[in-house]
């Protein structure tokens, strides 16, 4: 079947499917938000006689969001929490955003790029009424400025708009940063899941300048053990190094080392990368100089190497830490890490 607006294949440019495109894409919004619209007026009725439910069956009456959720899903094949979502953002911008109602409402904007505002003005400035206007302000100039370079479709992608968004969140509550990172650090913590198919995942929350050294270490090891001619991709020995380090997969000089059946992956080469050289000066042997609290130089680690080589690792002394952070701070990344104990 051939779509009357779109020239025959003789006649029409690229140009000509772009614009295509961008015009269906504005009509997707308008679609998108009408249905979001048509979501919240179910649960606004839900909501206005659910007293009336309750009182013919306080039992087994679901509250007016989870009644909507249930009613709907059949209908748009949606899942239960993005039909919460886009209920939630509707209630929002009508009620906070109304700029934000009418970039959504005119298909210049779509709910997945508008969620980073509102989760932001929802859960980073819930607490804070002079905030939030002074947030939605900024954001508002900021949208009108996009407008009028693209009227019809706003040119942000969702990247841009998160990272503006968190900068206008630092911007606003610059006074209480600090207070909300040592509340959140103190609940720093592990978690481990399974994946499936024996594999599984763990995540490290912490402080963000140790997170980022962290993955610029292992990223430095990988890059080595690569050059050095190791077969496997950088993601599969980002993955084994990391795990090798944080299990104790090392035995220091002189201890007999793991057999080959004595685990899964091998170790790379954990020599020190060449950003430590530079950093911290090398001898003539190539090995990192590195003073121990009581002076002495921080022994070598050996470690096995793939096809049974064995490679030498340095490990990093406390003295020495906050040296790669100062690098870390010139691109960006936040201080406060630095001043806790």
């Amino acid at each position: 079947m051939t779509d009357p607006a779109i020239p025959e294949a003789a006649d029409r440019t690229s140009m000509d499917l772009l614009l295509r495109m961008r015009r269906l894409q504005v009509e997707a919004n308008v679609a998108e938000m009408r249905r979001a619209r048509t979501m919240t007026a179910l649960f606004q009725q839900l909501e206005s006689d659910v007293e009336a439910r309750r009182a013919e069956n306080p039992l087994f009456t679901p509250t007016p969001l989870a009644a909507a959720t249930t009613e709907t899903q059949p209908v748009t094949g949606q899942t239960p929490g993005r039909i919460r979502s886009e209920i939630e953002t509707v209630l929002i911008v009508d009620r906070h955003l109304p700029w934000l109602a009418e970039h959504l409402d005119s298909g210049r904007l779509d709910p997945y790029r508008a969620k980073p505002v509102i989760d932001a003005f929802k859960d980073d400035l819930g607490d804070h009424p002079e905030a939030r206007e002074r947030f939605a302000e900024l954001m508002r100039q900021w949208f009108a400025r996009a407008a009028d370079v693209s009227p019809d479709l706003l040119n942000k992608t969702i990247t841009q708009i998160r990272n503006h968004t968190h900068y206008v969140v630092t911007k606003v509550l610059a006074g209480e940063f600090d207070d909300r990172f040592r509340r959140r650090h103190r609940s720093r913590s592990v978690h481990t899941r399974a994946t499936g198919d024996g594999m599984g995942s763990l995540t490290i929350d912490t402080d963000l300048v140790s997170v980022k050294l962290a993955e610029h270490h292992v990223d430095a090891l990988a890059r080595d053990a690569r050059s050095a001619g190791d077969e496997r991709t950088l993601e599969q020995l980002r993955a084994d190094l990391a795990i090798d380090l944080l299990t104790g997969r090392v035995a220091a000089a002189g201890e007999e080392r793991p057999s080959e059946g004595d685990r899964r992956s091998a170790v790379g080469r954990l020599g020190p990368t060449r950003h430590q050289r530079d950093r911290a000066g090398a001898d003539r042997d190539g090995h990192l100089r590195r003073a121990r609290t009581d002076g002495r130089p921080d022994p070598p680690r050996l470690a096995r190497a793939p096809r049974g080589r064995t490679a030498r690792v340095d490990v990093v002394p406390v003295a020495h830490r906050w040296q790669p952070r100062r690098r870390a701070l010139d691109h960006g990344i936040p201080t406060h890490g630095r001043h806790l104990a």
